[in-house]
């Protein structure tokens, strides 16, 4: 099983990247079918059909303790220090690199650099 994940993490998180962009209101429910099978949800503020903190408010209804990284040009809806209070775990401004995304993912999931 290790060997799958290894060999098979990039395609899967490719896959539920362009669900979560393309489908939010679908990635919802794929969290609320199966809230134990995600670690962690990184959402948009500007998405099809929903915005990433209502997005982020329905998850937290059923999986408060889901980490939620929220990545954003410009929002009047959210402010980095107004994010704390709407749940969100991280708020990363865009346009972010590869390497701010990956030290966020590991600070929010509790990973030590070694």
């Amino acid at each position: 099983m290790k060997s799958f994940w290894k060999d098979n993490t990039l395609s899967i998180f490719t896959i539920l990247l362009e669900i979560f962009t393309t489908a939010p209101l679908q990635a919802l429910e794929m969290i609320k079918v199966n809230p134990d099978q995600f670690d962690l949800v990184i959402t948009d503020m500007t998405m099809p059909k929903i915005t990433g903190d209502r997005l982020s408010q329905e998850i937290l209804k059923f999986q408060q303790s889901m980490p939620i990284i929220l990545c954003t040009g410009y929002s009047d809806r959210v402010s980095e220090d107004s994010a704390k209070d709407l749940g969100f775990a991280k708020y990363l401004p865009k346009p972010l690199d590869m390497q701010t995304l990956a030290v966020a993912v590991r600070e929010v999931l509790g990973f030590q650099k070694s």
